[in-house]
């Protein structure tokens, strides 16, 4: 290496400019502890590298991990606690000076995500969530309530925030798109005003039947959106397939392109 790239390149890790993309690593059940089971909370979780295909034991002392009774991923390294009362917090294990956030609950939570991380944007999030099996609410930063969608319609399984829009899949093989209308600027309930609004619905196909499937939502890290389903094809032998589909989302419309990549069982 000639002296003047060597020269930038010590400059630029320096200054913390020479990044390496690479997955992130995973937080993790011990195989060895169940959920509820478990005889120290501070010992039920596991931190795997996929490059190294190694797994690292952590302690977690947060005292609201130890008090949970549920413990759910969230994303940009937050976990949401239900403990006993069945109150809603969530909590970043790693930054331990980090205030927890307290939610209002929810009934038979099952699915808590994160626009964006409340450390670097504490004013301009919101948090999504499933709950009482298949509902969908979602709260921002600034308000102290819910905002319900109506579910009527579709019971959801999971969701995604994406360019402003949040994509939501349903049990019924439905991705359904909503849009977000500027609030009011009071912290109270506006029943005149719309907070969510559904903009599309659509529907996309498995190429087989299925008895019963879990959805996936990963972002790649180019940003791109992938819909991981696995499904149980046959319930006497118990065979499982994978379906990995690539959605292109049209920000305008709100609808979806599926694009089906493999099948694997």
């Amino acid at each position: 290496m000639c002296k003047s790239w060597l020269s930038i390149a010590k400059l630029n890790h320096k200054n913390h400019q020479f990044r390496i993309n690479v997955p992130p690593m995973l937080m993790i059940l011990s195989n060895k502890l169940s959920r509820r089971r478990a005889k120290s909370k501070r010992e039920m979780k596991l931190l795997y590298s996929i490059p190294s295909e190694k797994e690292y034991p952590i302690q977690l002392s947060h005292p609201s991990i130890i008090k949970s009774e549920t413990c759910l991923g969230c994303s940009h390294g937050w976990l949401a606690l239900v403990d006993n009362n069945n109150a809603l917090t969530l909590v970043n294990p790693f930054k331990s000076s980090i205030a927890p956030i307290s939610l209002p609950h929810l009934e038979s939570l099952n699915k808590v995500t994160l626009s964006a991380d409340p450390i670097t944007s504490p004013s301009d999030y919101v948090v999504a969530a499933i709950y009482n099996f298949g509902s969908l609410a979602f709260k921002r930063a600034s308000q102290s309530f819910w905002i319900r969608a109506d579910t009527n319609e579709f019971s959801f399984t999971n969701v995604v925030f994406y360019e402003g829009l949040v994509f939501a899949d349903s049990e019924q093989d439905f991705i359904v798109s909503f849009k977000f209308n500027n609030p009011p600027c009071n912290d109270s309930i506006d029943p005149n005003f719309t907070y969510l609004e559904k903009i599309a619905s659509t529907p996309y196909f498995c190429p087989e039947e299925y008895y019963y499937r879990n959805t996936y939502f990963v972002k790649s890290l180019i940003g791109d959106i992938w819909m991981v389903k696995r499904c149980l094809i046959n319930p006497h032998n118990l065979t499982y397939k994978l379906y990995v589909f690539k959605l292109e989302m049209d920000t305008q419309s709100g609808k979806v392109e599926q694009h089906f990549i493999c099948r694997n069982r």
